[in-house]
């Protein structure tokens, strides 16, 4: 099994402390730049994906009302801690992907899928549908990883195959197949993405 995941340059240093996202009552973001575990990837992510997901106004994947949406300087932080992340697990991949297990595999293809989201939700331009594809290559990726998510699951049986392991992410596919929906302009990408949503289970 693979992961379809870009090329990114190791990142040899080791340990994380926090980075702090301008003058804000959230807290503070952790620093990675080292990954030692998949729980350790999800759990900082999580916290990137938490905020952004939130700030989104128009985001339909969320029961809760919006929270303030993030300004250029503090999308410009996010942008630096999501190439930090990307390039954290990476390594990790690098090392680790041929001895994954397939649930491990599919619990990294949700983690790609999130943080290709992330990515466009802390651009500039946020998830707006835009003409000039800005996003294709970011839309497809989620669509690909979503469905290799989707096809695991129906092998396996189950919907959520890793919703029993304990302190488990609710990272999932859903919420980067909204913004797919959200900014993607290409017609197949977009349907796609829409039946796979209506294939999975809100969480």
């Amino acid at each position: 099994m693979s992961v379809e995941m870009p090329s990114s340059p190791l990142v040899p240093a080791n340990g994380h402390g926090t980075m702090m996202l301008g003058p804000s009552r959230e807290l503070p973001m952790p620093v990675v730049t080292h990954i030692t575990s998949i729980a350790q990837a999800q759990a900082t992510l999580q916290h990137c994906a938490t905020r952004l997901n939130k700030s989104w106004q128009g985001n339909p994947a969320r029961a809760s009302p919006p929270g303030s949406p993030i300004d250029g300087q503090e999308k410009r932080h996010f942008q630096r801690w999501l190439e930090q992340w990307e390039q954290a697990f990476t390594a990790y991949l690098s090392l680790h992907m041929s001895g994954m297990k397939a649930d491990e595999v599919t619990r990294s293809r949700i983690l790609k899928a999130n943080h290709l989201s992330c990515t466009v939700l802390a651009s500039q331009a946020g998830p707006s549908m835009r003409t000039d594809d800005v996003f294709a290559n970011e839309c497809q990726a989620i669509v690909e990883l979503a469905n290799a998510v989707t096809l695991a699951r129906q092998k396996a049986g189950s919907q959520s195959p890793v919703s029993s392991s304990p302190g488990t992410s609710t990272l999932d596919i859903r919420e980067p197949l909204y913004v797919v929906v959200a900014c993607c302009n290409r017609t197949g990408v977009r349907n796609k993405a829409i039946e796979l949503i209506s294939r999975s289970n809100p969480r």
